[in-house]
């Protein structure tokens, strides 16, 4: 049921799939993902994406992938990711690698819709 979406987004340079030649349909979307596959939806559609914050206030920023940088800065920019508090309830982390619950996408999608639908 998803492979017409899956063929178009990869066509359109959204997704690329694993080095397997898989696109880990059953495997849960980390929150760098999300935010990759956003940021090239909204270039595919010629939304600016050129917003670009500054991930250092965030305790985790390292281990952002390097590939991951720019989507993440752009996510943060655009209010999409604002980070997780950590445990002095003072400053936050970004976590990067960590599984997007439905309530951190639902947030991303709501406002990727504000930021760029009319």
């Amino acid at each position: 049921y998803y492979s017409n979406a899956i063929i178009w987004a990869n066509q359109k340079g959204i997704v690329q799939g694993f080095t397997d030649g898989t696109y880990g349909v059953e495997v849960n979307i980390t929150r760098e993902q999300i935010a990759k596959m956003l940021c090239e939806y909204a270039k595919v559609m010629k939304y600016n994406t050129s917003g670009k914050a500054s991930l250092d206030t965030f305790t985790d920023k390292a281990k952002v992938s390097n590939w991951a940088v720019g989507y993440m800065q752009w996510a943060v920019d655009t209010g999409m990711i604002s980070g997780k508090p950590n445990d002095d309830k003072k400053s936050y982390r970004l976590d990067p690698k960590g599984d997007a619950t439905r309530a951190e996408c639902a947030k991303m999608l709501t406002m990727f819709m504000k930021e760029y639908q009319p």
